[in-house]
């Protein structure tokens, strides 16, 4: 049983709101305002708030990477000769939806 907090979370920025140093905020779902973790950007560094972006995509996107990777854990933890053809197809496939999916969150896309 996992113990981190519940997801979706999703990031924000929060910049306006707080400050100019471009603050990222993971916050929980899409209505509500309980914030996860802040990532900010600790200089003028013109790289640094597309890595502050990226970084907060990344946290933002565990619960769903956990999923996945749980969702995948699951069946491939059974006996070969478990799956039909088709069902492995059908499991690959779902798989490899929730992977991209998971993946594409943590890029930020």
């Amino acid at each position: 049983m996992s113990k981190w907090t519940k997801g979706p979370w999703q990031t924000r920025d929060v910049t306006s709101m707080v400050s100019q140093t471009g603050t990222q905020t993971i916050w929980i779902g899409p209505d509500e305002w309980t914030s996860i973790a802040s990532v900010r950007a600790g200089s003028d560094d013109d790289d640094l708030p597309a890595q502050t972006e990226s970084n907060a995509s990344l946290i933002a996107a565990a619960p769903d990477l956990a999923e996945a990777l749980a969702f995948v854990e699951t069946w491939i933890s059974n006996p070969v000769g478990t799956y039909s053809v088709a069902a492995l197809d059908g499991l690959f496939s779902i798989s490899r939806e929730r992977i991209s999916a998971a993946l594409a969150k943590a890029r930020g896309e």
